[in-house]
């Protein structure tokens, strides 16, 4: 009689934590892609300003940056702008890139925080040669 009374306990646990495990799980899931999608931004970025800084025409890195992000799938169309910055002592060739990450769990709809559109900036520079 005594194991009648606790064998339902084990499905009233799993049903109370369940949800918070999920949560969890999904979140670790987000926001590894979201940093993943955001490294491959980065890494754009810092061949663009590279290219850039070794003489290429902007509309070539754009070329360039445009073909390392299409590795990627992101949730819009990235904005980049290659610009050259002179310096008291150089000229600094600069690359900025910013584009909507793409979400790919259901997490939004239970966390209001991960709702919205993320679009980080990510930019890179380097001093020009020659």
């Amino acid at each position: 009689m005594n194991g009648e009374k606790h064998r339902g306990a084990a499905l009233v646990e799993l049903a109370l934590t369940l949800p918070v495990l999920l949560v969890l799980v999904m979140g670790i899931i987000e926001m590894a892609s979201l940093f993943q999608q955001f490294q491959v931004v980065q890494h754009a970025a810092r061949e663009g300003a590279r290219l850039a800084a070794v003489g290429e025409s902007p509309e070539e890195v754009t070329a360039a940056v445009l073909n390392l992000l299409s590795l990627r799938s992101f949730a819009g169309t990235p904005t980049i702008r290659v610009e050259e910055v002179t310096l008291s002592s150089y000229v600094e060739s600069k690359v900025s890139i910013s584009v909507p990450l793409r979400t790919v769990t259901p997490l939004g709809q239970f966390v209001p925080a991960l709702l919205g559109t993320f679009r980080p900036t990510a930019v890179a520079a380097f001093r020009k040669e020659g």
